[in-house]
Formats: C-alpha cells, sequence, structure tokens
C-alpha cells in the first residue's frame, strides 16, 4: 500500500469523524484496516453518532447477517460472515459471526487475547446466550475439561508445552510490540489505557513489554 499524501492525510483528519466506514474506504480507495491505523496514529476517534451509521449500516444489505451471499461456513464449522469494513476481516472481507455478535453485545471490538467460546460445543450456534468471552488460558482448559488422559501422556503434553513456550513469540498471546513507541506517547501525555485500546493490547502486556525492556 502507498504512504499516504499530505493531501490524504489532511483529508482524513478533516473526514474521519463525518464519513461513514464505507465512504472512507471509497473516498481513500485504501482498506478500513488501513484507514484505522493511519486514524489511530494521528489521535482521530469517532464520535457517538458516526459509530451508529456504521452499525446501522452494518445490520443491513450485504453486511447484515441474514444476508446469504454474505455468509459462509469454514471446514471446522464456524459461521463467517463478510464484514469488509471490519478492521481485523481477512484479505477476503470475513471475520467469524461469533466474534462479531460479541463485539455487537459489548459495542466494542474484542481484544487479539480474547476469545469466544461456545457453551453448548455447537460452532455454528452464534446466540449471545450460548457464547462465553474467554482468555486464550480458559479457553483451552474449557476444551480440555473431561479428557481422560494417562498419567504418561499429561507428563508429554507437560513437556512438550514447556518446551514449546521458552520460546516468548509461541505463547498464543504473544505480540510483536514497539515498546519503545508507546512509552513515548506515554511521556507525551497519552494514558496507559489510551495506548492500550489504540493498539489492542491489555495493560498487563503493555508493564509486562515494559518489564521485559529494563531487563
Amino acid at each position: 500500500m502507498n504512504k499516504w499524501s499530505k493531501t490524504e492525510t489532511q483529508l482524513l483528519k478533516k473526514n474521519y469523524n463525518k464519513l461513514t466506514n464505507d465512504q472512507l474506504t471509497k473516498t481513500f480507495n485504501r482498506s478500513f484496516l488501513s484507514i484505522y491505523k493511519k486514524a489511530r496514529s494521528l489521535g482521530l476517534y469517532k464520535n457517538k453518532e458516526i459509530e451508529f451509521k456504521n452499525r446501522s449500516l452494518a445490520r443491513s444489505g450485504e453486511n447484515a447477517a441474514n444476508w446469504k451471499g454474505g455468509r459462509k461456513k469454514t471446514q471446522k464449522g464456524y459461521v463467517l460472515i463478510l464484514k469488509k469494513d471490519h478492521p481485523r476481516s481477512s484479505k477476503a472481507g470475513y471475520i467469524m459471526e461469533h466474534r462479531l455478535v460479541m463485539e455487537n453485545h459489548l459495542k466494542r471490538y474484542l481484544r487479539s487475547d480474547e476469545v469466544v467460546h461456545h457453551i453448548n460445543g455447537k460452532k455454528d450456534d452464534n446466540r449471545i446466550e450460548n457464547l462465553l468471552l474467554m482468555d486464550h488460558g480458559e479457553h483451552s482448559r474449557s476444551h480440555h475439561k473431561g479428557l481422560k488422559r494417562s498419567d504418561e501422556t499429561k507428563q508429554k503434553m507437560s513437556r512438550w508445552a514447556k518446551r514449546r513456550l521458552k520460546d516468548k513469540r509461541n505463547h498464543p498471546s504473544y505480540k510483536e510490540i514497539d515498546i519503545k513507541k508507546l512509552l513515548i506517547e506515554h511521556q507525551n501525555g497519552k494514558t496507559i489505557r489510551n495506548i492500550c485500546e489504540e493498539n489492542n493490547i491489555c495493560e498487563r502486556t503493555f508493564y509486562n513489554k515494559k518489564e521485559e525492556l529494563t531487563v
């Protein structure tokens, strides 16, 4: 993707809080994720009115969950919804329906370390009452609960997990983060909470990265 020109940057500053996500992608001929990241780097946020318009549009037309052309299943049985303006949609514009349902319920985007669990085990039952928000550890334990394994198998699994997790990059919640950049933002007056929200990380991750820097 080409770099943002000064003209584009000024246009984004002027219109980010006025145009819907769909209008922005058409205006700049860029993906919404590209626009979203640029807006965050400029400290731009949408007000409640424009966010309401975005949610309304998401529930209508091709973005609606009941539109057959925008809905399909994965080989593992999960339901995908076409939502090209979502910051975490795939290259084809799809996102997991169960995550989208939870986001609509919470009225915010999910963090990458948050997992949505199907309570009854049916991966296509995405009613909100069948969904439970967890972290990676809780989700893993919920799927292993009740399984019977020999002590030898458990020991092998434990040894394998320890070897794999010796490298922090193999941990499911590991994130590549420029902590020096984030610390500069904090020194310039930005709150840790805002920094974490903008970079889709939890505050624990922020402090862990900060500690790693001082070791």
